[in-house]
């Protein structure tokens, strides 16, 4: 079974990460709507649902196994959540982060990219 998954961070393709998600399947970028909010926390950004902001990402196809080596690199369920969102390519999910960061700073353009 395959999965959907929309990687914001340094997942995404080009970031320092991106090699955890080599020889799966690239569908292409995508940006949700603007309902969330994105944070800096350092080396990688966190986002939460609620804000105004649409978050940029990237969009790949990884089978049940990668899906699981991505919980436990995400600290899935303890520091984030998966959510499915709506993306142009189908339902996808999204590791969101648990809690508001208290000294975090907000990243306005919703895309880690960008700075």
């Amino acid at each position: 079974m395959r999965h959907l998954v929309f990687v914001y961070g340094s997942l995404r393709c080009g970031e320092r990460h991106a090699h955890l998600l080599a020889g799966e399947h690239y569908l292409g970028t995508h940006k949700t709507g603007p309902c969330y909010t994105m944070f800096s926390l350092g080396n990688w950004p966190a986002i939460m649902a609620g804000g105004d902001v649409a978050i940029v990402g990237d969009v790949f196809s990884i089978d049940r196994s990668k899906l699981a080596h991505l919980d436990a690199f995400e600290r899935f369920p303890h520091l984030f959540v998966r959510q499915r969102i709506s993306t142009c390519y189908g339902q996808a999910w999204v590791y969101m982060f648990r809690h508001r960061p208290a000294d975090a700073v907000t990243i306005p353009s919703g895309d880690w990219q960008d700075g």
